[in-house]
């Protein structure tokens, strides 16, 4: 699989916006997005990572299911050294506190560093997964859902991102935020819609950057939407959301080549994508 950059936004101020790691099938390596959409903490220039042209996301998904969240991912849980930050979103902030940060349900935890923000490294396992991250004060997101040999490449800070709240939240649910991190080409964030297949229990709510609901159909130029209420026991563990790109001629590629996110009760997974011709 080629790769292309890991899309993320992680700015100088407390009120700019975060998008998580991204790979592409048309080039290597991660890096940053000034304009991506997840809000984030403050972060230096020094601390994100290069480039600003975002990229990432491969344009047809990955077909491999992802680990199911009770069970180990074959017994390996260490070998592939990954490293990153950890960042405030949904609002805007600054992480207080130190998160645990594990990979898929393997025992190890992340080290964390103090410092604004956080930075972390964790072995994780050979293969497809996802970190979870826990903390006081915060929703239980999942996050870098990836091949570990994507992320072993990654040349920049992996993002972990921390969610406060979302709208329509509910512990015994699982539910998703969708970051429309960059939008070129004549493609628009503005009037991008989301839908959960499968799912009619769930509901859609388009959010601002600060985790707002915007009472609009679609998104807004913050390309934020939050899937809520997803019974996690419908699709076998997962949720291929469907995007629907504005105009409908441009193409959504989906971070770390695969369209789906992993459905955990109690837990806010966060997909991001990119639209381009």
């Amino acid at each position: 699989m080629r790769h292309r950059t890991l899309a993320l936004v992680l700015s100088a101020t407390a009120a700019s916006v975060l998008a998580a790691p991204a790979c592409t099938s048309d080039a290597p390596a991660p890096a940053g997005a000034p304009d991506a959409s997840v809000p984030s903490d403050a972060a230096s220039a020094s601390d994100a990572p290069p480039g600003s042209d975002g990229a990432a996301p491969s344009d047809g998904g990955a077909d491999g299911s992802l680990p199911d969240a009770t069970r180990e991912d074959g017994g390996s849980c260490s070998g592939v050294a990954t490293s990153g930050l950890v960042v405030q979103a949904l609002p805007p902030g600054v992480v207080s506190g130190t998160p645990e940060i594990v990979w898929t349900t393997c025992a190890a935890k992340a080290t964390i560093t103090a410092g604004t923000p956080p930075k972390w490294s964790l072995e994780v396992g050979a293969g497809l997964g996802y970190y979870r991250s826990s903390l006081a004060g915060y929703k239980t997101t999942l996050t870098a859902i990836a091949d570990s040999n994507v992320l072993k490449s990654a040349p920049g800070a992996i993002p972990i991102q921390l969610v406060q709240n979302v709208p329509g939240f509910d512990a015994t649910k699982a539910h998703v935020v969708i970051a429309l991190g960059t939008a070129n080409g004549g493609c628009q964030k503005d009037g991008t819609t989301v839908a959960a297949p499968g799912h009619p229990e769930a509901t859609v709510t388009y959010i601002d950057k600060n985790g707002s609901p915007t009472g609009g159909a679609a998104m807004t130029n913050d390309g934020l939407a939050v899937i809520s209420g997803i019974d996690p026991t419908v699709g076998g563990g997962t949720l291929d959301p469907q995007i629907a790109a504005n105009p409908g001629t441009c193409t959504i590629s989906y971070t770390f080549a695969t369209k789906s996110v992993p459905l955990v009760a109690g837990t806010v997974a966060i997909q991001n994508v990119e639209s381009k011709p």
